[in-house]
């Protein structure tokens, strides 16, 4: 029996591990910013190697393979710790990435993982953590504060993410925070179950089960949404717009805005691609707050360029819209300290025909955007 247990354990935990490294080897940096791609990337990593330590402790802990079992459960406790931080920082910047990026809040955030990360290192010769009585594992003293200090990240994020679902009002925001939640029910269960039916590999699957679900819900946003930003895509744009057009007038006209980023490749250039994805953001809020109240419908087109769309009946006159995107996204700016200025080039067109061709109006609000964008640039270098 005792064989049949660590053979189904073994290819349980190997499932797991098989599973992540097909996830880690697909996530692409077009599923979120640089940092939050790069956050999630390192979750996964972690997560893959508590699963092959524990594929390979079930073994040695049972005594069919004998190998340092000390080494193999520091490696699987430092990795859980930091498969929590991770997940714990992809949520964080998920939901505020200016306050991620601030120099207090990692340090602060790091406080748990480096104590937690201590304990286990310095085990093997204080046994706090856990000790050995010949092949048996036995848990130290302070193997629950260890566990604690893990758990803190996901209580954490699961505090920050209800407050912030409560406050949202875009659907597809709600939409990805409701998948963030119900991620973190799942190791809610592992443990529970844990505590009743030890030794069973009920934490691998549930771990697994919740970060498939992200990651699909990951792959889905991309067909209609800008991972980046939280906007539409260019996809959905598209549609709409041809979908908008067909019931244009006379009476009711349909706006169509081309929004590009002035300057936008000097900040590439000279801060990173990572402040790069932020002024990107700035931007997207920018426009939700000052085009929101509208309902026109706002996507990211692709780029430092982005579309609205909407009609004479939510907007009554274009040019004022356009001043009041200028002027919320100076003050934004402002509130977050970028060190750099940030401004739009706006172009639109006027759609009166219900048969007009969608390529057209793209052009002419082109055309528009682009006679902006050229007055900015003569200001800027004068």
């Amino acid at each position: 029996m005792t064989f049949t247990y660590v053979v189904t354990y073994f290819l349980v935990a190997l499932t797991c591990s098989v599973v992540a490294t097909v996830i880690l080897n697909q996530l692409t940096s077009d599923m979120g910013t640089e940092l939050e791609v790069r956050s999630f990337r390192s979750y996964v990593a972690w997560y893959l190697v508590f699963a092959l330590t524990n594929a390979v402790w079930v073994w040695i802990n049972y005594g069919f393979l004998h190998l340092p079992g000390t080494i193999f459960s520091v490696v699987n406790l430092v990795a859980i710790c930091m498969a929590s931080y991770y997940w714990f920082s992809y949520v964080e910047l998920r939901l505020d990435s200016d306050r991620v990026m601030g120099a207090a809040f990692r340090v602060v955030s790091l406080i748990p993982l480096v104590v937690a990360i201590l304990l286990v290192v310095t085990t093997p010769l204080t046994h706090l953590v856990f000790h050995y009585e010949g092949e048996s594992y036995i848990h130290g003293p302070l193997y629950s504060t260890m566990a604690i200090l893990a758990i803190l990240y996901l209580v954490a994020a699961s505090i920050d993410l209800g407050l912030h679902f409560s406050q949202v009002q875009s659907p597809s925001q709600r939409r990805q925070y409701a998948t963030l939640i119900w991620f973190l029910l799942f190791p809610v269960v592992g443990g529970v179950v844990d505590i009743f039916i030890p030794n069973l590999p009920v934490m691998e699957l549930m771990l697994l089960i919740g970060t498939s679900l992200v990651y699909t819900n990951m792959q889905h946003s991309r067909i209609y949404s800008d991972a980046l930003t939280g906007l539409n895509n260019r996809r959905l744009a598209d549609e709409y717009l041809l979908n908008r057009i067909a019931i244009a007038s006379e009476e009711n006209p349909l706006y169509l805005f081309m929004c590009d980023a002035n300057l936008f490749k000097n900040v590439n250039d000279k801060y990173g691609h990572s402040e790069g994805d932020r002024a990107l953001c700035t931007i997207a809020q920018a426009l939700r707050e000052a085009a929101g109240p509208t309902h026109c419908h706002i996507s990211r087109w692709g780029g430092d360029e982005f579309v609205l769309i909407g009609d004479a009946t939510s907007i009554p006159v274009p040019e004022e819209l356009m001043d009041s995107i200028q002027t919320r996204l100076s003050e934004i700016a402002q509130e977050r300290e970028l060190p750099y200025g940030l401004s739009l080039s706006m172009g639109y067109a006027t759609c009166t025909n219900p048969k007009a061709k969608a390529s057209d109006l793209m052009k002419q609000a082109d055309k528009a955007m682009y006679e902006a964008k050229h007055r900015a640039h003569a200001e800027l270098a004068s």
